[in-house]
């Protein structure tokens, strides 16, 4: 982060997210869910680990600002025996169009 800018934190809320049905507060910060947490709470173990992956969860929001920064905590499963899964992308898109692009661990 450069000192250059006066940054503000602004958190995520469900009102920000598009593709999520429930937010969960977690101690390293949000997690989206893909299911409500009515729906979750008779989830088995593989249904629950695959809705939490939040794979077309977008933030939708409209700002001045020039610089935006998002910190994530990006997990993945790993299978035995399996290939290792693609490393996830982040896409910044600006009135449509994609205007960045970050690749996640």
């Amino acid at each position: 982060m450069s000192s250059q800018h006066d940054w503000i934190t602004t958190p995520i809320t469900p009102g920000l997210l598009r593709g999520a049905l429930d937010l969960e507060q977690t101690v390293h910060g949000v997690l989206p869910h893909r299911l409500p947490a009515w729906a979750r709470a008779y989830a088995d173990p593989q249904l629950a680990a695959m809705e939490a992956q939040p794979s077309g969860v977008r933030l939708a929001f409209s700002t001045r600002a020039t610089d935006l920064e998002l910190d994530v905590l990006p997990t993945k499963l790993v299978y035995l025996g399996a290939p290792p899964r693609p490393i996830g992308v982040y896409e910044l898109l600006v009135d449509g169009k994609l205007a960045g692009q970050a690749i996640g661990d």
